[in-house]
């Protein structure tokens, strides 16, 4: 599946990161090094649909 640009610029400033949980596994990005902020999408929508959320909040972010 081809990237979007939208796609591609979460994958460059916000790089996928997967956590082992017991039985399964959690995908997160991150920028910064700032308090946490958790940003959840809903089922059929994904990270990208945050981009513009994420981009602001990590111009911020320490």
């Amino acid at each position: 599946m081809p990237l979007t640009p939208t796609t591609t610029l979460l994958d460059q400033r916000f790089a996928e990161r997967l956590l082992r949980l017991d039985g399964g596994q959690l995908a997160v990005r991150q920028a910064g090094s700032g308090e946490a902020v958790v940003l959840l999408h809903g089922i059929g929508s994904g990270a990208a649909s945050w981009l513009q959320v994420a981009m602001g909040l990590s111009e911020r972010a320490g």
